[in-house]
């Protein structure tokens, strides 16, 4: 089962997911976590395609 939870910054989207996976002990990922490296420097378009990739496999 996969369920994906679209949002404007800021609506509650992270907060909603986490609530969620508990209630149904899914996985959950943060698209931040990918297209972002530390300190909030974007990725390229190619490193990010490569590891959403990965999670979709």
């Amino acid at each position: 089962m996969r369920i994906m939870v679209f949002g404007r910054p800021g609506s509650g989207k992270s907060t909603f997911a986490v609530e969620m996976v508990k209630k149904l002990s899914l996985p959950v990922y943060h698209v931040d976590k990918i297209f972002f490296k530390s300190h909030w420097q974007k990725r390229s378009r190619e490193n990010f395609l490569t590891l959403k990739q990965e999670w979709i496999d």
